[in-house]
């Protein structure tokens, strides 16, 4: 089972894709976002398949993020594109295995994406994620 709910470290990850999602507004942003766990051998590794391994697969849109296994079986289609975004926007995250570190990656329209590194501070639940490099671009 995950433990996205419970871990002080996913709640950090998850308040970060919901200010995101907040911060695209209606009309013109994604029906929803696919948020993909990717296990890194590395920083880099989320860039390549061969990498990482899909872990797990969620829902995130207006009624919050929801953990959605059977989406694993299935590779990300964006659908058509709507003003600048596609139909279903696509973020990736690995968390390294210190867990010092949070690697985001998102792709929300044709133009629309942007990577960053974060830095976890913080110990115990009381984290914190601060961005240490890179940039997303909505």
């Amino acid at each position: 089972m995950s433990p996205w709910k419970t871990d002080p470290l996913y709640r950090c990850i998850f308040d970060e894709l919901r200010a995101l999602w907040e911060a695209l507004g209606p009309p013109d942003r994604p029906e929803l976002l696919r948020v993909e766990e990717w296990v890194p051998v590395s920083s880099s590794s989320l860039h390549s398949a061969s990498g990482a391994r899909l872990r797990d697969v969620w829902i995130l849109d207006d009624s919050g993020p929801r953990l959605v296994a059977l989406l694993r079986r299935e590779s990300h289609d964006p659908g058509p594109v709507k003003g600048q975004y596609f139909r279903f926007g696509l973020v990736r995250f690995g968390i390294e295995p210190d867990r010092r570190h949070v690697h985001l990656i998102c792709q929300l329209g044709p133009e629309i994406g942007g990577e960053v590194l974060f830095g976890v501070e913080g110990e115990g639940n009381h984290l914190h994620l601060e961005a240490s490099s890179g940039a997303l671009h909505a």
